[in-house]
């Protein structure tokens, strides 16, 4: 079978090479899937170039300590064979995979353990399904296991228009919440239609000098600095740190600067900043596919390549400018 593997770290085009694998076989608690569609996330660039360097305790130093490490994070597909004690799941079945780390979907056919799986509803395509994977797990952890969202609060989303910032307007509209997302003015039109209460073009105006206030902040870029959005934050509010602004894209906030940042943030008391680093696997898909099976969540599709393009979509993802999630089609 074909598939990209990661064979350096480096730009797209020489991190990614296509070769001839053979069929994988499952162990005893994994899926064998024929991939239909790839979304691609930060997460796919961060870890094809190593960057930053704290990702190499986990893939290598100064190459992908696995062999044959095979790319693309959030997929969509059919079950093509199962191990001995997978029960869950069934030769045919149409499913949404979320592997985190592990990665694998930019292949013909995908090799997955069982609990990194959900069935795809049958009104999505494999396109939206794959698009789920990674930002809307991740904008579904933020909101409700972090932040507790509630119907009637006010939610922020700053970087509205990405992956996780599209994923995180439907998550909280269908939780009962007022929704501002802040953006650029060429992706106003996008978040409005996603169910935005109101939109902020971050050119023209800053959400911390407006005199609203929000009881839940999802920080996706780090424009703005904790003190300020604490000055913009209910008495009893929290910001959830997905990502921040560096020059090519989001895993250099979360976890660690959150933590950093309730430390020596001013804020009052009884605020919250927090880091979020998203679990994979198939316990928030199961979370999140009532939401796909209702249509209050539909992941907006900014463009799409074929297989062989994998590289280009890659590069595209790395720029930073994407409304939405870029998907590779497979089959």
């Amino acid at each position: 079978m074909k598939a990209f593997i990661i064979k350096q770290y480096g730009a797209p085009h020489e991190s990614l090479s296509l070769v001839d694998l053979p069929l994988p076989t499952p162990k005893e608690n994994e899926v064998t899937v024929r991939v239909h569609a790839v979304s691609l996330n930060a997460l796919d660039w961060h870890l094809t170039r190593g960057d930053p360097y704290i990702v190499r305790f986990l893939t290598g130093f100064t190459r992908p300590k696995r062999d044959n490490w095979v790319a693309g994070s959030g997929f969509a597909g059919t079950v093509e064979s199962i191990g001995a004690s997978v029960t869950t799941f069934k030769v045919g079945d149409e499913v949404i995979a979320d592997p985190g780390v592990d990665l694998g979907g930019l292949a013909e056919v995908a090799v997955v353990s069982h609990k990194d799986l959900c069935l795809k509803p049958a009104n999505v395509s494999f396109a939206e399904a794959a698009a789920v994977g990674v930002s809307a797990t991740t904008a579904f952890q933020a909101l409700h296991d972090v932040a507790k969202v509630q119907a009637g609060q006010k939610v922020l989303v700053n970087g509205a228009s990405g992956g996780v910032g599209t994923a995180a307007i439907q998550i909280a509209k269908a939780a009962g919440a007022q929704v501002t997302a802040v953006c650029s003015a060429r992706n106003i039109d996008l978040v409005k239609s996603l169910g935005a209460d109101y939109a902020i073009d971050y050119a023209q105006e800053n959400f911390t000098q407006l005199g609203n206030v929000y009881d839940i902040i999802i920080d996706n870029v780090g424009t703005q600095s904790e003190t300020d959005c604490c000055k913009v934050l209910s008495p009893e509010g929290v910001i959830v740190q997905v990502g921040s602004l560096s020059p090519k894209g989001t895993l250099t906030n979360g976890l660690l600067s959150g933590a950093v940042a309730g430390l020596f943030t001013q804020k009052q008391k009884g605020q919250r900043i927090e880091g979020i680093m998203a679990k994979a696997g198939g316990k928030c898909l199961e979370q999140i596919k009532p939401l796909l099976e209702q249509g209050a969540l539909k992941p907006p599709i900014f463009k799409t390549f074929t297989f062989e393009q994998a590289p280009d979509a890659l590069a595209l993802q790395e720029e930073g400018h994407v409304a939405g999630k870029i998907v590779i089609t497979v089959l």
